[in-house]
């Protein structure tokens, strides 16, 4: 290992020739190979694998399945909301004004069982909507049962008011006796 690396490696460049045709021949691979399709072995296979993944997350995520708890899992499906923009806006309303109302309520020990009594009307308003609900039938349109929807909303709003309304009073009659 007396000798310069440097003078060995320019001694090796000067010994290798490349044929006058090594760049064309090279380039002639080059497209072949760019051109030729891979041919797999297992192209079917992986092909019903997709297929198979497809419809396992499908029936997964399939409406109607069961919860963890074992109970079944039915769609909203069809709502009042889904029959026009109109409806849609009217059930935004009642349900957002609903909401409002139920946010704004003032929960205490010495009311609890007026409210709890309400809560019950609500629930039962609540489940009759969603029977309603799955009534519908979006290529047959059913004014009567529109209408139910609607006055259902309707009053589940005035419960509230009217729940408000007696807390209020209630409200203010304990402050009365307190001035006493």
């Amino acid at each position: 290992m007396e000798k310069d690396i440097r003078e060995m490696f320019k001694e090796e460049d000067t010994k290798v020739f490349l044929p006058k045709n090594h760049r064309n021949d090279f380039k002639k691979k080059l497209m072949q190979e760019l051109h030729e399709k891979p041919h797999s072995e297992f192209y079917f296979i992986k092909i019903a694998a997709v297929v198979l993944l497809i419809f396992s997350l499908g029936f997964f995520f399939m409406p109607g399945s069961k919860n963890d708890d074992g109970k079944e899992i039915v769609s909203a499906g069809f709502t009042l909301g889904d029959l026009s923009p109109e409806m849609k806006k009217i059930e935004n309303y009642y349900l957002t004004a609903i909401n409002l109302e139920l946010t704004n309520l003032e929960v205490d020990d010495e009311n609890r069982q007026l409210i709890n009594n309400y809560f019950m009307k609500l629930n039962q308003l609540t489940q009759n909507y969603k029977l309603m609900n799955k009534e519908l039938d979006p290529n047959e349109i059913n004014e009567e049962l529109i209408d139910r929807l609607i006055d259902n909303l309707q009053m589940r709003l005035q419960i509230l008011i009217e729940l408000k309304k007696e807390l209020k009073r209630i409200k203010s009659k304990q402050n009365e006796n307190n001035k006493i």
